[in-house]
């Protein structure tokens, strides 16, 4: 495939096509794996720093072994593959790098690329928004105890 080699930083004189271009620029960790064996043909540089490794680790290899997937996750999206031809918005966690707990949500979806059938994966951090709603929650529940507090006093 020409955007495997491309993406292994191998020279290919023929311009990228659309879907190259806007793999590469996807500001969301996107991973490209053929359908067959699972193995990795392509990464964009946001997963690459996500994961924490770099292109020559990633290629060949499966998602679980570097950690894009867990292995318990795998069969999740294996049985949602099967069931609805797809994966959308698996809710997982994981610890960083720095070992804060983030709320993602993995996605995938079939492609053909280069003639090869292929899962295109992607995964959304969704922390902030989680953590967001839970302060808002909880102002909720505070803002309520003060109106029960109120009601009881003015009785």
């Amino acid at each position: 495939m020409r955007h495997c080699a491309r993406m292994q930083g191998k020279h290919d004189p023929t311009p990228p096509s659309p879907f190259e271009v806007l793999f590469d620029r996807a500001p969301i960790p996107l991973a490209l794996s053929r359908l067959a064996d699972g193995k990795i043909v392509a990464m964009n540089d946001t997963a690459l720093a996500y994961v924490g490794v770099d292109r020559t680790r990633a290629i060949g290899v499966s998602g679980i072994d570097i950690g894009f997937v867990l292995p318990g996750e795998q069969a999740q999206v294996v049985a949602a593959f099967r069931r609805d031809g797809r994966v959308r918005n698996l809710e997982v966690t994981r610890r960083s790098s720095t070992g804060q707990e983030r709320v993602l949500l993995l996605s995938a979806e079939p492609v053909i690329v280069g003639g090869e059938p292929c899962l295109l994966g992607m995964i959304v951090d969704v922390t902030a928004q989680r953590q967001a709603e839970a302060a808002r929650q909880a102002g909720d529940r505070e803002f309520e105890a003060v109106l029960r507090s109120e009601e009881h006093t003015a009785e």
